[in-house]
């Protein structure tokens, strides 16, 4: 996907600490498609601890469940056509 300016303009919105469990709450699916349709941003940068690793959640199956929750709240953007990228912290971390 090509990024480029919109009238000389390029937002970028950055969203930290998701911190979500599996499943994902469907509150938190609900905020970042609030703040993606009002905001509409050119790109979503996640900045660390999308998940948090350290939950009981993330004992079996880490890997699986680490993906799904990853795919259920990025939906809002994916379905915008709205590219991202994240990088992960201690917490994404903590379920190896």
């Amino acid at each position: 996907m090509e990024l480029k300016f919109n009238n000389g303009k390029f937002r970028i919105m950055q969203i930290a600490d998701v911190q979500e469990d599996w499943p994902v709450n469907p509150d938190t699916v609900r905020l970042i498609d609030a703040a993606i349709e009002k905001e509409m941003p050119d790109i979503v940068v996640f900045t660390g601890d999308q998940i948090q690793g350290y939950s009981p959640c993330y004992k079996t199956d880490a890997e699986e469940k680490v993906r799904r929750a990853i795919a259920t709240f990025t939906t809002p953007i994916t379905e915008e056509g709205i590219p991202f990228t994240m990088t992960f912290g201690n917490h994404d971390d903590d379920c190896n």
